[in-house]
């Protein structure tokens, strides 16, 4: 998972949601080259106060985005 600072001010916070981004499609690049799969996902769970919870997100953070990791299967004919 993306979390950022849920700033109060807009410009401060777009930046932060902006930043983290860029910050998640450089790593999702950087993981396809090396045959890591990434997929970025923006989940309805990702507002949910259970989810939010479990996973340690604090009052005043916000996620992103939710990151789905693993290897490909180079054995698959996607063709």
């Amino acid at each position: 998972m993306v979390i950022i600072e849920a700033d109060p001010h807009q410009k401060q916070f777009e930046d932060a949601f902006s930043a983290a981004e860029a910050l998640i499609q450089s790593l999702q690049l950087l993981a396809w080259e090396r045959k890591i799969g990434v997929v970025w996902k923006t989940n309805d769970y990702n507002w949910h106060p259970r989810f939010l919870q479990a996973v340690g997100v604090k009052p005043g953070e916000r996620v992103v985005d939710t990151l789905h990791l693993g290897y490909f299967n180079e054995e698959v004919d996607t063709g």
